[in-house]
């Protein structure tokens, strides 16, 4: 996704600046043949785009074909070899821009699917997305198996009625709230779940379950003050460890499962 986004932006600046220059050789009264083969790099620079590398050769080799049927004219009328520099030049050009204007867009490509494959924030909220909730569950069941002690997790379903930038700014408000109301040791994740609700989910460590239910009561009073509409009543459950062990366990495989789903290219197999 983050990609995809990324791409539509060096996509909407590579379209302008080619546009833009083509534009300013029309008005200098360029030759238009010229100016239309500044206009071919957009073909080029596309292709590039949706296809990597060898999108963009084949981009180049497109704009090397339309160029000359464009010089067509002169071709015939002077001879290949009056003309011949310029079209050697010119596609080169186009051959030369594909393949690294696809390399561009590759390297883009991978480095964010590895920066995505180790994001573990939340961008509404600043908390732990699905990703990084499901580490620290299982991870927390490791070191609680390894060296004893206990654990507690606290989950709460909600779905704020409005328009995406009202449940947003929502969440944005939780989020705060949440992280300034509780323990620098404790963990907080939020995710969206299938029906379009958002689930938040936080891990107590060295709190027993009866001591999750301060925080529950906790949460219950963030909502009533938030000041955003709520679509029926939240539903908020705890859990502890080592008794409830299964039901964390099942917190943490829908917190993978929805991490597959969100973001299905950046997940190793």
């Amino acid at each position: 996704m983050e990609f995809r986004r990324s791409r539509r932006l060096l996509l909407s600046v590579g379209v302008v600046v080619i546009a833009a220059t083509a534009v300013v050789m029309a008005v200098r009264g360029v030759d238009p043949v010229e100016v239309w083969a500044t206009v071919l790099f957009l073909v080029v620079f596309v292709a590039a785009a949706l296809f990597g590398m060898l999108g963009g050769v084949i981009g180049g080799v497109a704009a090397i074909a339309a160029y000359f049927l464009l010089r067509a004219p002169v071709i015939e009328l002077l001879g290949f070899s009056q003309v011949g520099q310029t079209l050697v030049a010119r596609s080169t050009a186009y051959i030369i821009f594909g393949v690294a204007a696809g390399w561009a867009f590759d390297v883009v490509q991978r480095s964010l699917t590895k920066l995505d494959r180790h994001d573990v924030v939340d961008d509404a909220t600043g908390l732990l997305n699905a990703r990084g909730t499901a580490e620290v569950l299982e991870n927390e069941i490791s070191r609680c198996k390894r060296y004893g002690g206990e654990f507690a997790v606290v989950t709460a379903r909600v779905r704020i009625e409005g328009d995406r930038k009202l449940r947003r700014e929502a969440l944005e408000s939780l989020g705060d709230r949440l992280r300034f109301s509780l323990r620098t040791v404790d963990r907080v994740g939020r995710w969206e779940d299938d029906d379009h609700g958002d689930v938040v989910v936080v891990l107590l460590p060295e709190t027993p379950i009866e001591g999750a239910a301060f925080v529950v009561s906790r949460i219950e009073r963030l909502l009533d003050d938030l000041g955003y509409p709520l679509a029926g009543e939240p539903t908020l459950n705890r859990h502890g460890f080592p008794a409830d062990e299964d039901a964390i366990r099942d917190v943490a495989k829908v917190a993978a499962r929805m991490t597959r789903r969100n973001h299905p290219e950046s997940t190793p197999e």
